[in-house]
């Protein structure tokens, strides 16, 4: 396993949200969670090699879906 130090800047305001001890309210993350990294690395690799069906590509397989 490898560590990777990056800093993110975002173009636009963000809002992750979690649930308060309040049922009505959430609150704002303090931090990007790694979900919504991969998820963002995801799209732009299924754009970029413009993919119709990611699953079946191998690339996409080995980086994003295996363990």
């Amino acid at each position: 396993m490898r560590k990777i130090d990056y800093v993110i800047k975002n173009l636009s305001p963000i809002n992750f949200a979690e649930k308060s001890t309040d049922s009505i309210f959430y609150a704002t993350k303090k931090y990007i969670t790694g979900s919504a990294l991969r998820g963002a690395l995801a799209a732009q690799y299924i754009t970029d090699n413009k993919l119709k069906e990611a699953h079946v590509d191998e690339g996409f397989n080995k980086l994003f879906l295996s363990n």
